[in-house]
């Protein structure tokens, strides 16, 4: 039996396999909980937990600490895996630390998030959470900095402790030191104030560091044909847009996995990172994600950058938005850029 990653379902190669010490059940065991990816030379490196999944285990540890001291509960990923998150919870108080796994430079590791019952029903969010300035995307000014998938995995898992325990009150979530870590990340730029966002498209931290991109660059050599992606969503619509394709998601590591990319390739991507990446006059400035800001020159930009970095043929360049539909579609081989999302 193949041993499938559950988070972005690539397959391993046997060889991996062969040199790791653990048996094919342990090694399963540990891939299967999506906290685990197994390396070229047969070790593993760790996946964290989001800010999301962090602060859905302090929710549901703050409401069951009500009757009794809670020091561990279960959660569900937006991946469709359940997780145990490290909890100090009692008395309808639950602190949890943010564990990125073996991310190098997540400024948000080891932060702590608390959960606090109310009397008043509900979710609220209160210090050290981030709040938007002005409108952006489907955020209005002063909306907490809670990305869709995190908010459902907060909302589950108070829907669950309260269903458990009768509790028909609520919970204040707030990170310590929040404004202060935020002030290390992207939100200032993106006019997000007061504190870090609260996010988790599969619940699970990637460990980016240099181990993994070199795991990555090694795990494309195999792939006959292959989407790129810098982030969740353009891994998701790669896999709609070209069901037969494997998707791997990046970062922004475009000039260390493209020269071992030996088969047909495909970027799926939000704008923004991939354009920064491929036209230098673009990489200090704020990119809005909308069809206006980006354009079929830079499209093709990055395509003949790829190009000249892959061992393998780059055969589109395609911009999604935050629904993921496509924006823009820059097909290879002299064909002429594409917009909308129908093919």
């Amino acid at each position: 039996m193949k041993i499938t990653d559950p988070i972005e379902e690539y397959t391993y190669p046997e060889e991996w396999i062969d040199r790791c010490s653990f048996s094919r059940k342990e090694i399963m065991d540990r891939i299967s909980s999506g906290l685990f990816i197994l390396t070229p030379e047969g070790d593993f490196l760790r996946r964290g937990l989001t800010t999301g999944t962090t602060t859905a285990g302090a929710v549901k540890a703050g409401i069951l600490s009500l009757s009794n001291p809670v020091s561990e509960v279960e959660v569900a990923t937006p991946a469709g895996i359940h997780v145990k998150v490290k909890v100090n919870a009692i008395e309808g108080l639950a602190r949890a630390i943010k564990d990125s796994g073996d991310h190098e430079f997540d400024v948000t590791d080891g932060c702590v998030i608390e959960a606090r019952v109310t009397r008043e029903k509900g979710i609220f969010f209160g210090e050290g959470v981030g709040r938007f300035r002005r409108k952006y995307i489907h955020y209005n000014p002063g909306s907490p900095s809670v990305s869709p998938s995190a908010m459902d995995m907060i909302s589950n898992a108070f829907r669950e402790a309260c269903e458990e325990t009768g509790f028909d009150g609520g919970v204040e979530i707030s990170v310590r030191n929040g404004a202060r870590i935020a002030r290390k990340t992207s939100n200032p730029r993106l006019g997000i104030e007061g504190g870090i966002s609260i996010l988790g498209s599969t619940g699970f931290v990637e460990p980016w560091c240099e181990r993994l991109i070199r795991m990555k660059a090694e795990l494309v050599k195999g792939i006959e044909k292959l989407i790129l992606a810098t982030g969740r969503k353009g891994w998701s619509s790669g896999k709609k847009l070209f069901p037969d394709y494997t998707a791997l998601v990046i970062g922004t590591y475009f000039d260390r996995i493209l020269p071992h990319a030996s088969g047909r390739i495909r970027i799926v991507s939000m704008p923004s990172l991939i354009t920064k990446w491929a036209v230098e006059r673009k990489r200090d400035r704020i990119l809005w994600r909308d069809p206006e800001s980006f354009t079929r020159k830079d499209a093709f930009r990055i395509l003949e950058k790829a190009n000249r970095l892959a061992d393998g043929v780059v055969e589109g360049v395609h911009f999604i938005d935050h629904h993921g539909r496509v924006m823009l579609s820059y097909e290879g081989s002299g064909s002429r850029a594409r917009s909308g999302s129908s093919y």
